[in-house]
């Protein structure tokens, strides 16, 4: 037995107090209205007095002012597709409102590649994004959206467009080694990890009625954490809404409880909207003790380039003064280990640019030394030698 006691762990209880939710779809699915709707009855619920905030990037929120309007409510919007603008959004918002629409949500990540793309052309002439690249696009995002996204303490909705998932299967029919493209379904056409954000999540769709050319909106439940409704689907028709808007008289009151808002209500009363104070995930908490402290995380693809021209230079000096005799083998690895901390070749071609660098410069007046008669005893006076030329480096300040 230990008197070691657990420090991380505590008693759960539902934290979530706002609202995380998603619609996607194509084209005329009802996305922006069906998000307005919902966004005018739970600021009603929940009592506020606040406008709604809009993060606008394709004019949704032009044709969503006059539900917002005749709900008796106020709107404020940016209108930008700029991620930087949606992470700014995220830090001002609960300033001003308790209900935030992001409609639509494509169009920042494609803003983000796009601009990164450009950068990476103007100053590296890259024209397409590597493995690599993603590495410092997905972190951005994260960063901009979704970490403020879960943890913000308004209610937010965001819309996104629908995109086709398919998958290569081996095709039975086609003889051997042959595949061919299964379609899967749908989903966000956003970054790949958006859609695991939202508690509840709904695809919208659009139903062909046959009578008089006429849709009707579905909306799919594709994810409830609650499980009050998940998997459920509901029909809504543009004409009750249209007859409301075209009556006037009725409209507050039938915005205020609408169909949208009743059928997702089951999910926003599980939520813990009495307790207050949101919380997400402790974005305080980070693993910096785990983390070799080396590659700027904004910029690793211009780390790891001078990293790999430094060390070329390194060894293409070190094969210049250095013979394959086991002295100069045994010299070589000494100097090594004094000037780059390791005798490994693997080791040290993952050091900092700036100690690689800084080995290549002290190999070139190694290389002057020998070459005008310098000669060693031995290892040890080698690398005495060794040890007195790294410092007159520090001292001269011939690199940082």
């Amino acid at each position: 037995m230990t008197n070691e006691t657990a420090t991380l762990f505590q008693k759960a209880v539902r934290t979530q107090s706002k609202a995380k939710i998603g619609f996607f779809g194509s084209e005329g699915t009802g996305k922006t209205i069906t998000a307005t709707l919902l966004a005018v009855a739970l600021n009603h619920f929940i009592k506020s007095k606040k406008p709604i905030a809009f993060f606008d990037t394709e004019t949704g929120s032009d044709f969503a002012l006059e539900l917002v309007d005749r709900a008796g409510m106020e709107m404020v919007t940016i209108k930008s597709r700029a991620l930087s603008d949606l992470g700014k959004a995220f830090k001002e918002v609960a300033l001003i409102a308790d209900v935030f629409i992001i409609d639509s949500l494509t169009h920042p990540y494609k803003e983000l590649i796009e601009t990164y793309q450009e950068k990476n052309r103007q100053k590296w002439g890259k024209r397409f994004i590597t493995i690599r690249d993603w590495g410092i696009i997905k972190p951005i995002w994260a960063k901009e959206f979704s970490g403020p996204y879960v943890n913000s303490p308004v209610h937010c909705i965001w819309c996104a467009r629908s995109k086709n998932l398919f998958e290569e299967v081996e095709d039975p029919e086609g003889g051997e080694n042959q595949t061919k493209m299964v379609s899967l379904g749908t989903g966000v056409r956003s970054e790949t990890e958006s859609a695991y954000e939202p508690s509840l999540l709904v695809e919208m769709t659009k139903e062909y009625t046959g009578d008089g050319g006429r849709y009707l909106r579905k909306a799919t439940v594709v994810k409830d954490r609650s499980m009050r409704i998940d998997s459920h689907e509901f029909t809504f028709d543009p004409a009750d809404l249209e007859k409301i808007l075209k009556g006037g008289q009725d409209s507050k009151k039938y915005l205020l409880d609408n169909p949208v808002f009743k059928a997702f209500y089951p999910h926003i009363e599980y939520l813990s909207l009495s307790q207050g104070a949101h919380v997400g995930f402790d974005e305080t908490r980070k693993s910096s003790e785990l983390i070799d402290d080396t590659a700027p995380a904004d910029n690793v693809v211009a780390y790891r380039k001078r990293q790999e021209i430094a060390w070329e230079k390194v060894e293409n000096g070190l094969s210049v003064v250095f013979t394959n005799s086991t002295k100069d083998k045994a010299m070589k690895y000494g100097f090594m280990e004094v000037v780059l901390g390791t005798s490994s070749e693997k080791e040290a071609c993952q050091k900092h640019p700036d100690l690689l660098e800084k080995a290549h410069l002290i190999l070139n007046q190694l290389a002057d030394a020998i070459t005008q008669g310098k000669t060693f005893e031995n290892l040890g006076a080698f690398k005495t030698h060794a040890r007195k030329m790294v410092e007159e480096f520090k001292q001269e300040k011939l690199v940082t």
